[in-house]
C-alpha cells in the first residue's frame, strides 16, 4: 500500500459514478490510499462517498447487494470504463507511479514523464511566469530511442516550438545516423498565451523534425468530437492537443481540453503497441 497522505490534485475531473463493490475496505484502499481521493463521509459500515477537492462526492461506493462477490464475467453488465481526468500530465504519471508502486498490474502502455533543460537564466524565466519547479527528470536526447512512442509537449514562441525544446532536439543527430527513431511513434501538443498564439504553427513545424527521423507521426482526429464546437474557448486542432495559459501562466487546460489531450494521448499508445507487435 502507498502512503495514505498523498491527495489527488483539487482539479481532478471524474463526474459522477457509484459502484457496487464487494469489499468497502479494499476500495477505499485503492481510490483513498493509492489514487488519493479524499474520504467524505460514510454511510454505516456499506457505503462511502469520496471526491477530490472537497465536493460532496464524486464517487459513491457501496456493498448493499453485491459484498463478497465477484467480478462480473466478461460481455456482461458492469462498468467498462469511466475516465479521471487529471490538471495535467506530470498529475497523471504520479498516479500511474502509485499504482504500479502498489502492485497493481496496468494494461496498456507504460509512461515516463520528463523534460528538457531550461536554457534561459533562472531569474529572466521567473519573471517570465516559467513554471521552474517541475518535478519531472531530465531527459537526454539518447532517451528518446528507449520508447516506442514519443508526445513532446512545447509552449509556443512567435509560431515555432520554445528554444529550449528545438536545442534538445539539435542534439539527436547521433539518433538519426543510426536510424534509432525510424518507425516509432511522434507526436506533440502545444500551448501559448494567447487563443491565437500559434499554437498550429509550433506542432506543424515540430512534426517536421519528427519526419526527418522517421517517425510514424500521430496527431488529435476529429474522432475526438469535443474539438469540433465553437461556443467558448477550446483547445485541439487535428495536429494536436492545444491549450491557452494566458500572459502570466495562470489559465489551467479546461476539461475539454484536458479530454482531447487524453484521447490523443490513448491513441498514440494504441498506434504504438500495434506497430511494436509487428
Amino acid at each position: 500500500m502507498t502512503s495514505q497522505n498523498y491527495i489527488i490534485p483539487a482539479g481532478t475531473h471524474i463526474g459522477h459514478v457509484h459502484l457496487k463493490v464487494a469489499d468497502i475496505d479494499r476500495a477505499l484502499g485503492f481510490y483513498c490510499g493509492i489514487l488519493g481521493f479524499e474520504l467524505q463521509m460514510m454511510y454505516g459500515t456499506d457505503a462511502a462517498f469520496i471526491s477530490a477537492g472537497g465536493y460532496h462526492h464524486h464517487i459513491g461506493l457501496n456493498t448493499w447487494e453485491s459484498k463478497g462477490g465477484k467480478p462480473p464475467a466478461p460481455g456482461t453488465t458492469g462498468l467498462y470504463h469511466t475516465a479521471i481526468l487529471y490538471p495535467t500530465l506530470v498529475d497523471l504519471a504520479n498516479a500511474m507511479k502509485r499504482v504500479v508502486t502498489a502492485g497493481l498490474e496496468l494494461d496498456g502502455a507504460t509512461v515516463d514523464v520528463m523534460r528538457v533543460p531550461e536554457l534561459m537564466p533562472a531569474d529572466v524565466a521567473k519573471s517570465m511566469h516559467y513554471k521552474l519547479d517541475q518535478k519531472a527528470p531530465i531527459a537526454k536526447p539518447e532517451d528518446l530511442a528507449n520508447y516506442d512512442a514519443v508526445i513532446f509537449g512545447t509552449s509556443t514562441r512567435y509560431g515555432m516550438m520554445a528554444a529550449s525544446m528545438k536545442y534538445f532536439l539539435d542534439q539527436t543527430g547521433s539518433l538519426w545516423m543510426k536510424g534509432a527513431l525510424v518507425g516509432k511513434v511522434g507526436s506533440v501538443f502545444s500551448a501559448a498565451a494567447t487563443q491565437h498564439g500559434g499554437q498550429e504553427a509550433s506542432i506543424l513545424s515540430f512534426q517536421t523534425s519528427l519526419m526527418h527521423h522517421g517517425m510514424v507521426i500521430v496527431g488529435l482526429p476529429y474522432a475526438y468530437q469535443g474539438q469540433m464546437g465553437h461556443g467558448e474557448i477550446i483547445g485541439g486542432s487535428p495536429y494536436g492537443a492545444t491549450t491557452t495559459a494566458g500572459g502570466d501562466g495562470s489559465r489551467m487546460p479546461s476539461k475539454q481540453e484536458l479530454e482531447g489531450a487524453h484521447f490523443q494521448g490513448k491513441h498514440v499508445a494504441q498506434i504504438a503497441a500495434k506497430l511494436a507487435a509487428k
